[in-house]
């Protein structure tokens, strides 16, 4: 209700003076007419709401001008930004060619490391390890998903291609790293296990006798030979054809002066007709390291080595080792 009264008495004042007015007296002060201007209420109420607005709007006019200031430093950033953005979407088509690039080197690596595992397994197979070869990885070429640009592709589609491409070739590179890792693994545990296993000549020399049937020098039987015949001088030194552990090291009926290896991984090798013994049983060696000097005990017809290798105690032919 106060409302409404306080307007009803505006109302009533206005209408008290309508028909009155303002009279402005310009005295000088000097002798001279003195001027008067009469002034009806109503303009004197237009002049005073005038005055009002002017001052509102001379108040409102420095922060209006500081918020003006700030859009202005507004669109300065986002003019940067956009700049910037155009910079970025002039690299996509370039992106998406380098994309293509890592695809063919991704092709070149998964390729190297099949072939990489596939001479691992030949070399593992050959030296009758096929238990401790890997399956291996047949090499597939990846190909980054298929589309067709063309001029009417906006900078959108050519970026989210490129996200696409990024995303194939992120995993891809993942799963050639697990085939790297997995490689690497093996090969590992393949220079190791290659310290124990028989590899090298114990003695470098002309073979005499080889491995399998034949007649045997002094009796004159069909027997079969386990192992094979190196010519070599008296005294010339014998070297073990891998590390490992000493299990014999005396004389041995036939064999004479022998030295026997148990190399771990199913190898043991034997040398023998040794003129003399420089370990003991019990006793660990490196490869290549001299194990006797040969010479002619036990039953042969003159200085030589004989040479065995026993995978999962069976013989073999030893030329399958003599890698070295």
């Amino acid at each position: 209700m106060e409302p409404m009264r306080i307007w009803q008495k505006i109302i009533a004042y206005i209408k008290k003076k309508r028909g009155k007015g303002y009279t402005v007296m310009v005295v000088p002060n000097f002798q001279g007419t003195t001027k008067s201007l009469s002034i009806p209420f109503f303009l004197t109420i237009f002049c005073l709401c005038l005055l009002a607005a002017d001052v509102y709007f001379l108040c409102r006019y420095p922060g209006r001008l500081l918020k003006i200031s700030h859009l202005e430093q507004k669109i300065d950033q986002l003019s940067d930004i956009i700049a910037r953005q155009e910079r970025d979407l002039k690299q996509i088509n370039p992106s998406i060619e380098k994309t293509h690039e890592m695809e063919e080197r991704l092709n070149n690596t998964n390729k190297l490391i099949a072939e990489i595992r596939e001479t691992l397994n030949s070399i593992l197979h050959k030296a009758g390890q096929s238990r401790s070869a890997n399956r291996g990885y047949t090499y597939r070429p990846i190909s980054l998903p298929s589309y067709n640009l063309s001029s009417a592709d906006n900078d959108l589609t050519r970026l989210e291609i490129l996200n696409t491409n990024l995303d194939f070739v992120e995993k891809e590179l993942e799963k050639s790293e697990e085939r790297l890792d997995k490689l690497s693994a093996d090969l590992r545990a393949f220079n190791k296990e290659l310290d124990y296993t028989p590899t090298i000549w114990p003695v470098y020399g002309r073979i005499t006798s080889g491995f399998g049937y034949r007649i045997h020098p002094i009796s004159r039987k069909h027997d079969f030979h386990r192992g094979i015949d190196i010519a070599a001088r008296k005294g010339t030194p014998i070297r073990a054809a891998a590390g490992g552990r000493i299990v014999r090291a005396n004389f041995y009926g036939g064999y004479g002066w022998t030295v026997i290896i148990d190399h771990g991984y199913g190898y043991r090798t034997l040398y023998a007709h040794n003129r003399n013994l420089v370990v003991r049983q019990g006793q660990w060696v490196s490869k290549g390291q001299v194990v006797a000097y040969s010479g002619d005990s036990g039953n042969t017809t003159g200085p030589h080595l004989h040479y065995e290798v026993h995978v999962n105690g069976k013989p073999v032919n030893p030329t399958t080792y003599l890698w070295q």
